[in-house]
């Protein structure tokens, strides 16, 4: 139970350390970040992937049925 205690004040310290302030200053940017652009690539691969699935889709509700003979 004192174990159990005794980590009370750990669990309190440790969110506190995640808000450290920082200098509040922005920096300049150049360029786009690699993950702006990676971003950028996956939204537009996802787009294509289900307009693509979409489409195929459609075109499997619109084809004739194969006649019996």
């Amino acid at each position: 139970m004192y174990r159990l205690l005794a980590l009370i004040p750990a669990t309190i310290a440790v969110p506190a350390l995640a808000y450290a302030p920082h200098s509040g200053e922005a920096g300049t940017r150049t360029m786009p970040q690699l993950s702006d652009i990676a971003l950028v690539v996956f939204a537009a691969g996802a787009l294509w992937f289900v307009r693509h699935a979409m489409r195929r889709r459609k075109r499997k509700q619109d084809a004739p049925e194969p006649a019996e003979d």
